[in-house]
């Protein structure tokens, strides 16, 4: 097994533990520093946002894997790399507008509220 099947199977793992204890949860990220007996940080989100309370129950029905890594859990973070199409749907629905700068440029991201890149004059 190389290293990128024991990192799905670990994913599996703490997916399938998490799901029935906490089926709102959805695991960003799972980043393994140094293998077994190394860091493991497994990012996690929900609808609210993460706060320490989650964080703990997480790393307490992670228990088990605390004997081969140092468990670290964490919330993504507002700049949180976007790695699936369901986690980029949720963030442009959350605040990300679209407009047309000029005909031939298309639309532009800007953060909610923001006003985006202003049009260019043409010569």
């Amino acid at each position: 097994m190389d290293e990128s099947d024991r990192h799905r199977q670990l994913v599996t793992t703490i997916e399938t533990t998490l799901a029935g204890q906490f089926p709102e949860l959805e695991v960003v990220d799972v980043d393994v520093h140094g293998g077994r007996g190394g860091r493991l940080t497994v990012y996690v989100d929900r609808p609210g946002g993460v706060d320490l309370a989650v964080c703990e129950a997480v790393t307490r029905a992670l228990d088990d894997l605390r004997d081969r890594y140092a468990l670290d859990v964490s919330s993504p973070g507002l700049d949180r790399p976007l790695r699936t199409v369901a986690q980029f749907a949720r963030a442009t629905a959350s605040g990300c507008t679209s407009r047309p700068t000029r005909a031939s440029t298309g639309g532009r991201c800007s953060g909610a509220g923001s006003p985006g890149p202003a049009p260019r004059s043409s010569r």
